[in-house]
């Protein structure tokens, strides 16, 4: 019997090494950053489990950081001129929590529209003439 839950324990954890594992036993897989191509925006809301790197700069980048076995659930749209940030990854029975990123370069942001409860930070001084932030809860 205990050989046969040993068996069982193993599969179970090389099962979880894949993006079509279970969402509470998937492994996160190796960091990776890749670039979103995306319509221009000035205004950004990040939904929940998406820390948000923001830096003003003269060329608008999106850049999206997380596991290889995450990645296929965070999603970066633009809507109306709005960037939505969202992470559709639950369950985080075995991997870290936070692990998420998103790097946006941008020359004129005006509103960022938080319900994360992970970080909104600025990576240098953001010299956009009016910038409005708000944190709100989207549940």
């Amino acid at each position: 019997m205990k050989k046969v839950v040993g068996i069982l324990l193993i599969l179970l954890s090389f099962s979880c090494n894949n993006e079509n594992a279970p969402d509470c036993f998937q492994d996160a897989g190796e960091i990776l950053r890749t670039e979103v191509v995306l319509d221009n925006f000035s205004k950004i809301t990040v939904f929940e489990k998406v820390e948000l790197i923001l830096k003003q700069g003269d060329e608008q980048k999106v850049e999206i950081e997380t596991g290889e076995f995450l990645m296929k659930e965070v999603t970066a749209t633009v809507e109306a001129d709005r960037l939505i940030l969202r992470n559709g990854n639950g369950c985080n029975l075995f991997r870290d929590y936070g692990l998420t990123k998103v790097y946006v370069t941008s020359p004129n942001i005006t509103e960022i529209r938080s319900s994360t409860g992970l970080p909104i930070k600025s990576d240098g001084l953001l010299g956009y003439s009016s910038l409005q932030l708000i944190s709100e809860s989207f549940t």
